[in-house]
């Protein structure tokens, strides 16, 4: 069953000159019939007189001052402006310049661009203020790994398409919305798909006394549990009991929407809920860059190895190894034929991206490589630029690797390619003959 997205759209009206729909405005008209019935010009003087001496070449300034200035310079743009400031009372002035005239012709030339009314997009922007809410997304680990995860579900689900705007922190990132509504349902996608909770706090940036009218700037600071996959971490004994009498020693699995844990001595899972991590939280012992790198130079089997079975729903028939041998990581990378997007915001990856988190984002896409559940959350695409493996002596020893029928193909459609490649084809086609 494929669920139906439902999109809010404004509704329109016909315009009250040409019955064009249009989006509803103060005027009832669309842009075109806008301009050729209103004249915000209405009022401003097409010419007037500046007087300049002849022997010293000064400008006079009213009322008694006399000024130097050379043609096209920034005083004379000032002499002349000052004589059109009476008119610019109900207009907004945004730019002005000279337009080139004959030196001799004792004639100068202006160009002014006025506008007469401003949205609150426009407004904002003017005096830098392009935000109202902020969601804060905060998490106290070493590793990315779970921001990273986040990273690929915004992308996934579109979530941050609101966004005014997008600050990578330290311990996180900083979202920017234009209303607080969006902020508010960006911030319940963070609670569906990550175990968090968040605090709001507002600022006051303006009060209106005559019409008792307040603007507020919102804030949701959004914290992330501070656990990551493959974390050691030690649970309380009383909360090891409520999850099924397993060992307090137990290791982070994966951190989705809730905290995936495995005792490493029966392999029981347990699902701990955002809920119950924060009334009863828990710290991570140490995790993967505490660990140290090893070489195994000799193995010796032992034959009669005789391990307790689990009681109960805990597993009787796996056993667990001392020791786990990985896979060179350079070979993974060179096999590896599909890669994942990252959020760009002003043409620059999101995530400070320095050589520790590069590293910790290819620690990522092996966690994504060796687990299927993950897979199923996030967009996989093909890397074309990598070809295809042919043959090798280890393929069998790798782990599984996302199959091409989880993996999209990354697209970018243009209608002018396409119309193009459209009329050659329609050109290059011979007309069919009926028989």
């Amino acid at each position: 069953m494929q669920s139906l997205e439902i999109k809010q759209t404004v509704g329109l009206i016909a315009c009250c000159e040409c019955g064009v729909a249009i989006e509803p405005n103060p005027a009832n008209m669309c842009s075109g019939c806008l301009r050729s019935r209103v004249d915000i010009t209405e009022g401003i003087q097409r010419s007037c007189t500046i007087y300049m001496c002849k022997f010293c070449d000064r400008y006079f300034v009213p009322p008694s001052a006399w000024m130097r200035a050379e043609l096209e310079s920034k005083e004379l743009l000032s002499i002349c402006l000052k004589k059109l400031k009476p008119m610019l009372t109900k207009v907004r002035l945004t730019d002005a310049c000279f337009v080139w005239t004959e030196a001799h012709s004792k004639r100068i030339k202006v160009k002014i661009t006025i506008q007469k009314e401003l949205c609150d997009d426009c407004r904002r922007a003017e005096a830098k203020d392009f935000w109202r809410a902020c969601v804060q997304v905060r998490q106290r680990a070493e590793f990315k790994k779970t921001l990273f995860y986040l990273e690929q579900l915004l992308l996934k689900h579109s979530a941050h398409k609101e966004c005014t705007g997008v600050k990578p922190v330290p311990t996180g990132i900083d979202f920017y919305f234009a209303k607080q509504q969006e902020a508010r349902k960006f911030v319940d996608f963070l609670m569906t798909v990550l175990p968090c909770k968040y605090h709001y706090a507002q600022e006051l940036v303006s009060h209106d006394t005559k019409n008792n009218t307040y603007d507020y700037k919102h804030t949701f600071c959004v914290e992330i549990v501070p656990i990551c996959r493959d974390n050691i971490v030690c649970l309380p004994k009383k909360q090891a009991q409520q999850y099924g009498n397993m060992s307090q020693i137990v290791l982070c699995l994966r951190v989705s929407n809730v905290i995936t844990l495995i005792d490493p001595n029966n392999l029981q899972l347990v699902d701990v809920q955002a809920t119950n991590f924060w009334r009863e939280p828990f710290d991570s012992l140490c995790g993967p860059k505490q660990l140290t790198e090893f070489y195994v130079l000799d193995v010796e089997s032992i034959d009669n190895f005789e391990r307790k079975a689990g009681h109960g729903y805990i597993s009787k028939k796996h056993e667990l190894a001392d020791v786990w041998l990985v896979f060179d990581r350079s070979r993974r990378v060179a096999k590896r034929q599909w890669k994942l997007k990252r959020l760009v915001v002003d043409g620059n990856i999101v995530g400070n991206e320095t050589a520790s988190v590069a590293d910790e984002f290819q620690g990522f896409m092996e966690d994504i490589e060796e687990d299927a559940l993950m897979r199923e959350k996030i967009n996989i695409y093909k890397d074309a630029e990598k070809a295809v493996a042919i043959d090798g002596d280890d393929d069998d020893a790798h782990p599984e690797a996302p199959s091409l029928a989880e993996m999209l193909d990354d697209l970018k459609f243009d209608d002018d390619e396409m119309k193009e490649e459209t009329a050659d084809a329609d050109e290059g086609a011979e007309p069919m003959q009926e028989e």
